[in-house]
């Protein structure tokens, strides 16, 4: 699998082409990451918003995901 990982949003690579999975908390879709492309890419029909710990400083407390699963 290969992920593209932006301050913005992370896109997948997919046998289809490149899928929008996950936005940013407070980014607009259509005007933050989709009119600023010069192509335009699939959208995940369950579109996720990375979660606000992410951009937090410290452990981002994925430890405890994982043991919850």
């Amino acid at each position: 699998k290969m992920w593209y990982v932006t301050e913005r949003c992370v896109f997948e690579l997919t046998e289809k082409g490149m899928e929008l999975i996950e936005i940013a908390p407070g980014i607009d879709l259509k005007r933050d990451i989709l009119d600023q492309m010069d192509f335009e890419p699939l959208v995940a029909e369950h579109l996720q918003v990375t979660p606000l710990r992410v951009y937090r400083e410290g452990a981002f407390g994925l430890r405890n995901d994982l043991l919850a699963d």
